[in-house]
């Protein structure tokens, strides 16, 4: 009997999913220079505002421009989503201080952009299904304080 238990417990031990034994930590991308454009979508289901930043994309043929295109890095902030919102709080400026956060620097690397956004490009893996624990950090205006709003991330590319 003894040994039942112990196969059992050591076959417990290593069909463990990777993902159990895995601990997230929340990601933090601190935008002080405003580098990302706002804009909000707002009906009677949903409210959300998206923080986003494109880079062009240009396809020449030979030496001549033939297209111009952009890939859209987006942060979703859902205020409403049928029952569902995300959080959001105040903290002081000293919380960056206690953190590891993505700042201006790693948001105008395109490398790094598509690295973080890329795995999330289709429709079931982005918005409102990203389920990584991401923060944007934005600063209060005229005051020491930082709202941080939970976010989700959504990657579009134009053809």
């Amino acid at each position: 009997m003894k040994k039942l238990i112990i196969i059992i417990v050591i076959l417990g031990w290593q069909c463990q999913s990777p993902h159990s034994t895995k601990i997230s930590k929340p990601v933090y991308i601190y935008d002080s220079k405003n580098l990302f454009e706002l804009t909000q979508n707002q009906n009677d289901t949903i409210n959300y505002f998206s923080y986003s930043i494109a880079k062009p994309v240009y396809k020449y043929v030979d030496t001549f421009l033939a297209a111009k295109n952009y890939k859209y890095y987006s942060l979703w902030h859902y205020s409403k989503y049928n029952n569902y919102k995300d959080t959001f709080f105040v903290k002081h400026t000293t919380f960056l201080d206690s953190i590891e956060f993505f700042s201006d620097n790693w948001l105008a690397d395109e490398e790094k952009l598509d690295s973080f956004w890329e795995p999330v490009s289709c429709w079931r893996c982005s918005g409102i299904y990203d389920s990584s624990e991401i923060y944007l950090i934005l600063p209060k205006e005229n005051t020491d304080s930082l709202i941080l709003k939970q976010v989700h991330r959504w990657f579009h590319k134009t053809q």
